[in-house]
């Protein structure tokens, strides 16, 4: 993800279809980009969640200080001498914080980031290990050698679909 954008940006792939011989540089090139598309998403959930958190923690701070505080009023309100009015209006200020959380979605927003970065770790970490098990069993020959090719090709396909799916599942939940 460039430095200063706030969006995750798409995967740029070199769509030619490549000669047999440069069809492993081929391979190895778009691995390298899909990981970093993957790592991209994962750094951008992660930069994302820090402000969610920051507002769920604080409206739900608040919330729980100004419900004690509205529940307290009235118990202490003959010792002190403080209107039972105050512990209505605590009240009625955690309850504003509890809807100001859910009006902009500040906790499950969090809650839904920490889980797509978690499945892209796992998806990403699928990868890296299917891909150095595929690569380390290279075949020399022909025909086993395009099949292995294809397979991982599609291997990389598998993962960027599954990578889009789970970004896909955050906008259109």
């Amino acid at each position: 993800m460039p430095s200063g954008s706030s969006d995750i940006e798409p995967v740029q792939l070199e769509l030619d279809c490549p000669e047999m011989q440069a069809l492993s540089e081929w391979l190895s090139s778009a691995y390298s980009a899909t990981e970093r598309a993957s790592l991209d998403a994962i750094q951008w959930y992660i930069h994302k969640k820090r402000s969610k958190s920051r507002w769920s923690r604080v409206t739900r701070s608040l919330a729980i200080a100004l419900g004690v505080v509205g529940a307290l009023v009235p118990l202490v309100s003959p010792v002190i001498s403080i209107s039972l009015a105050w512990g209505y209006t605590a009240l009625g200020l955690a309850g504003g914080c509890v809807a100001l959380d859910k009006l902009f979605g500040f906790s499950s927003s969090w809650m839904r980031y920490i889980q797509a970065e978690f499945e892209l770790q796992h998806l990403l970490q699928g990868l890296q290990y299917a891909w150095m098990r595929s690569v380390c069993s290279v075949p020399n020959q022909g025909e086993s050698r395009k099949a292995h090719e294809d397979t991982l090709a599609s291997l990389l396909a598998s993962h960027s679909n599954s990578v889009a799916s789970i970004i896909r599942s955050e906008i259109c939940p």
